[in-house]
């Protein structure tokens, strides 16, 4: 007798090809974009943007100003230079034990505070004195004076 052959087995298909599905316009990564997401998203970005273009303009200036530097600028420089000072002798004295209540350190800095102001404005008040002040004193003067002050 003769073998009986197996029956051929159908050829095996292979798997189709899986579609990467299009992100639709308006979704992150396929997901529907909530609005608050959306917003986040936006304004971290721009976060990202400033903080990057100030960083590669050199950075934030802190004290004193870009601008002229004018009578006011120099006073105003000293006065935070000699407010600055202030604070820190204060927190010296506060962590000496030297100022023991609020309104002893209130009435401590008051003084002190009075005194920077001053002697930072002192030059400026004057030359108002000089240029418009006692009898020399009109409304128009003392504005025009005063006007150059603002930018």
């Amino acid at each position: 007798m003769a073998a009986k052959k197996a029956p051929a087995k159908p050829a095996r298909k292979r798997p189709a090809k899986k579609k990467t599905p299009s992100v639709p316009p308006g979704t992150l990564s396929g997901q529907p974009a909530s609005l608050p997401r959306l917003i986040a998203f936006v304004i971290s970005s721009l976060g990202v943007g400033i903080i990057s273009g100030v960083l590669l303009a050199g950075g934030i200036r802190i004290g004193g100003s870009d601008g002229p530097s004018d009578s006011v600028s120099k006073a105003f420089d000293q006065y935070e230079t000699l407010w600055r000072d202030a604070q820190a002798e204060l927190a010296t004295r506060l962590e000496s034990g030297q100022i023991k209540s609020e309104s002893d350190a209130t009435d401590w800095f008051g003084k002190i505070n009075t005194e920077a102001r001053r002697q930072a404005f002192s030059d400026i008040l004057k030359a108002e004195a000089e240029e418009f002040g006692g009898e020399k004193w009109t409304a128009e003067k003392h504005a025009a004076a005063i006007r150059r002050y603002s930018r």
